[in-house]
């Protein structure tokens, strides 16, 4: 003959095999964050409604006290794991694992001696006795001090578990939101069923349905770790990684809140502004990186770095949060004090060779004329025209490098530029430098969109470098039309240039033993890069250059056709 389960009873014992299920399905994720601490809270979720199950069963009032006992210890410690759990998932797992945090577990140790040696104080329950409900055994008492104190410590616990995950929504937005959430929730049945049990509400009192409330928990957590993998996708990486950021710049970086007062600063900020402790926090910024700086305005400011006077560049960008309003802004302090002084330097050599080097070339080259001009002598009059020419040449070098930095003071233009035009006005200057016939324009009509100043001295400076390599040779340039820019040709039928110089165009940079010999080709170099073009040389003996140049409206229309592409995924 079978005897019926009492539905309270088979309803315990299912919340206890859905619990069991799920802890088999999730300690494949052993080793992830918050993983074993939410299984520990399955495993007591798990205990209480096999537990509850037998003593719904079980009139013996001795042995069914043996298992309230034990179910009390659950209600002890299932509000503590799930804590534990949102910390560690959530990436704060350096809480539970910090000394502090054992004073926290010693409340549900301390409940659970307390429940185990209620018979000799009775602060739990008092006045036991087994009342049958529903064909099952309830059980009716009087709720004693540390019976309320251990269910509102355990629904604290649980409440501060929900807010951490709840956080963890805000705050990483859409990628854990459905996680986060579906756990969240879990809890609030089991709550709701813990405080209608404390409080003696319900239809068949004094009967516990606490377990009841673990089956709609099930389901939850069921979508949570089945459905959308929650352990696959962890917030603890992002927040790890937050913190790692920042602390692991080798840039200071300091946080302020929206009144400019400093907030959180990583370990560099904390060394070049001499504040080791936390007493800087709520300070205002001024009075921690120096009287008078202002986030606002000031792009640099200057700081004493282990005794060296140091520059830095300020970088700040405003943080908002999830809903968009502003709450502050980083700071990122960036050393430049090398790149200022190689700056200073360099501004220092390029006036020195722009106006004292050509003044006084200029003066070397009139007295060698003079001295050509006056002498009778066949060696001193040639030995003072290889003077002029090459104080000519260092001049020329000179006036290179200034329209060249002149050209690049600013962005390049974008006006609309008919190549043939510029071509031949290019071979128009060069016929006045060295001789007319020996330039040659390919006739075309193509057209772009790109800064002639620029592209004038791409075209001269490769036509003059190629002209230079002998009395002979001539130069050619063509120019074709490819849709998104121009293409252009300059060729040399006299050979082409030396291996040395292309090489050390190729390296990058000068290279010891492969020094160039002009400036000329650098100047073609820098001008294409501006332009955002190619540069191709030959390794024939033709001595072909090639050079593209886009079109920069076209650049242009297509970097705003994957902008709007990328507001569409986006959105």
């Amino acid at each position: 003959m079978v005897t019926s389960v009492p539905w309270p009873a088979a309803g315990s014992f299912v919340a206890g095999a859905g619990t069991a299920a799920l802890i088999a399905y999730i300690v494949r994720h052993r080793g992830k964050p918050g993983v074993s601490w939410f299984l520990a809270a399955l495993c007591v979720q798990a205990l209480w409604a096999f537990t509850h199950t037998v003593a719904l069963l079980t009139f013996d009032p001795g042995v069914r006290l043996a298992l309230e006992t034990v179910i009390w210890g659950c209600v002890g410690w299932l509000g503590f794991l799930f804590f534990t759990f949102s910390l560690d998932y959530t990436g704060r797992g350096g809480i539970v694992r910090s000394r502090w945090f054992a004073l926290l577990a010693a409340v549900p140790v301390a409940s659970t001696a307390l429940v185990a040696t209620n018979g000799a104080h009775r602060l739990v329950w008092a006045d036991f006795r087994v009342v049958p409900v529903l064909g099952v055994a309830a059980v009716d008492y009087s709720f004693g001090p540390a019976a309320y104190a251990i269910v509102v410590y355990g629904l604290a616990f649980a409440a501060v578990g929900v807010l951490l995950l709840v956080e963890t929504v805000l705050s990483y937005g859409p990628l854990y939101r459905g996680e986060a959430v579906a756990v969240a929730l879990s809890a609030v049945p089991i709550a709701a069923a813990v405080v209608a049990w404390t409080f003696d509400v319900g239809p068949w009192r004094p009967l516990n349905l606490t377990p009841f409330g673990f089956l709609p928990h099930l389901l939850l957590d069921a979508y949570a770790f089945v459905g959308t993998n929650m352990f696959e996708t962890n917030p603890a990486t992002r927040r790890a990684a937050a913190e790692d950021s920042m602390e692991g710049l080798g840039n200071p970086v300091v946080v302020l809140d929206p009144r400019d007062r400093v907030v959180d600063a990583n370990g560099a900020a904390r060394d070049l502004f001499d504040v080791g402790s936390r007493a800087y926090l709520e300070e205002p910024v001024s009075a921690v990186v120096g009287d008078g700086f202002d986030p606002a305005t000031d792009d640099h400011v200057t700081a004493v770095d282990r005794g060296r006077r140091r520059e830095f560049a300020v970088s700040a960008s405003s943080l908002t949060d999830p809903t968009r309003t502003d709450v502050g802004r980083t700071l990122v302090f960036q050393d430049i004090t090398d790149e200022r002084r190689r700056e200073q330097r360099l501004e220092v050599l390029n006036r020195v060779l722009r106006h004292n080097l050509r003044n006084e070339m200029t003066t070397i080259a009139g007295y060698a004329s003079m001295i050509e001009a006056e002498t009778d002598e066949e060696r001193l009059g040639d030995g003072a025209e290889i003077i002029a020419e090459r104080s000519d040449e260092l001049v020329r070098i000179g006036e290179r490098a200034r329209e060249f930095e002149q050209a690049v003071e600013g962005e390049p233009a974008d006006v609309r530029v008919e190549v043939d035009a510029l071509l031949e006005r290019v071979a128009g200057d060069l016929d006045d430098a060295f001789g007319v016939g020996r330039v040659t324009v390919a006739a075309t009509e193509a057209e772009l969109h790109t800064d002639p100043t620029l592209l004038e001295l791409v075209v001269e400076n490769l036509a003059s470098e190629l002209l230079e390599r002998g009395d002979g040779t001539a130069v050619r340039i063509d120019a074709e039309s490819t849709g998104d820019g121009v293409t252009l040709s300059v060729t040399a039928d006299g050979g082409g240039l030396p291996a040395q110089e292309v090489a050390t165009l190729r390296a990058d940079g000068e290279r010891p033993l492969q020094h160039g010999q002009g400036i000329g080709l650098w100047i073609a170099r820098w001008s294409v890069d501006a332009l955002g073009g190619d540069i191709a040389f030959d390794d024939g003996t033709d001595g072909e250059v090639r050079v593209r140049i886009p079109d920069a409206a076209a650049a242009a229309g297509g970097e705003a056709a994957r902008n709007d592409a990328e507001t569409e995924n986006e959105e």
